[in-house]
Formats: structure tokens, C-alpha cells, sequence
């Protein structure tokens, strides 16, 4: 099987919550790229396509451009949360414990085909709350650039694989833990 590692990021801006099926409308290049790959692998057999929500979590080598992540280190370090979106502004989200836990789950099952991969879908201020109230730090608005991503996804094909023991980790725990 091959797995490829997509990005929800290919919604772009779309008011709906987004399943499998919705139209794509990838603003930036990453987004671009990610979708181009998926449309060159759907039609081979014995192949998932995860369209992940913004990994978050601890890492060895974590990745530090990513929304909670970047959050947690900047207020840990600086004391502030700059948030240079929209509040309302929506992201799926995952931890990157989750996100591995159920790939092993669903190769076991032999899934294939696209999944939207998210624990949740939460606005941007509210992962920013959700930070400062873990650190203490700052929450400073700042709309300096123009975001146009938006997005949020409906998770049902993965909830409908994941084991019944399975339990998403919770962001509160997630945050500690990137701490």
C-alpha cells in the first residue's frame, strides 16, 4: 500500500465544512502541490490519501511553523501569542500521536482511497485562548497579513475506522506536552 500524507489545506477558503467530496480550491503553492500528487495517485490501486488537519503535538524534531506549535513556542519564549489571522478564521486540527496511531490502524484495515484526518475543527483565537491559558502568555492580534485560508473538515469516514477503544488526545494535553 502507499500512503500519501495530503493536507486539508487543499479546501482553501470554503464556508462549508468540507467532506471527501467537496470541491477543492488550494490557495497556496504547498496546498497546490499537495492536491497535484493526490490527482496523480487516485486511480492507483492500494493507495490512501490523508488529508491532514494541522499537526500538532511533541517530537523529537517538531515542527515549529505549524498553528498550535508555533503558538506554544512563541508564548514560551516570548510570553506572546501574535496571531496574524482572522480569530473566526478555522483550522482542522490532530495531534501528530494521533495521526500515527490511526495510520497503523488503518493500514491494518487495508483503508483506501482520501480521509479527512481531524480531532476537531477550531477557530484560530480560540487555539490561541487555549495556549494562554496553558502558558500564562499574551494573546497580541495582529492582522498584518491577508490569509485567505479558511477551512474546516467533516472527519466521518475517519471516525467511522477507528477502533472503539481509540480517543483523540485532547488539545489541553497536547499543549502540556509540546511545554
Amino acid at each position: 500500500p502507499l500512503i500519501f500524507y495530503s493536507s486539508a489545506s487543499v479546501y482553501g477558503s470554503n464556508p462549508r465544512i468540507c467532506d471527501e467530496s467537496a470541491p477543492v480550491g488550494p490557495l497556496t503553492i504547498y496546498a497546490k502541490m499537495k492536491y497535484e500528487v493526490e490527482r496523480y495517485l487516485a486511480d492507483r490501486p492500494k493507495t490512501l490519501i490523508l488529508r491532514n488537519g494541522t499537526v500538532h503535538g511533541p517530537s523529537a524534531n517538531m515542527r515549529g511553523d505549524l498553528m498550535i506549535n508555533a503558538m506554544v513556542a512563541s508564548a514560551v519564549t516570548s510570553g506572546e501569542i501574535v496571531v496574524t489571522t482572522r480569530r473566526e478564521t478555522r483550522r482542522p486540527i490532530i495531534d501528530v500521536r494521533d495521526l500515527a496511531a490511526l495510520t497503523v490502524s488503518f493500514l491494518n484495515l487495508g483503508a483506501t482511497g482520501t480521509i479527512n484526518m481531524a480531532t476537531g475543527n477550531i477557530p484560530v483565537g480560540v487555539a490561541a485562548s487555549l495556549v494562554a491559558e496553558e502558558t500564562g502568555a499574551l494573546i497580541i492580534h495582529e492582522h498584518s497579513v491577508e490569509d485567505r485560508r479558511d477551512y474546516a473538515v467533516d472527519p466521518s469516514r475517519m471516525i467511522q475506522l477507528v477502533p472503539p477503544s481509540w480517543a483523540p488526545i485532547p488539545i489541553s494535553r497536547s499543549i502540556r506536552d509540546i511545554i
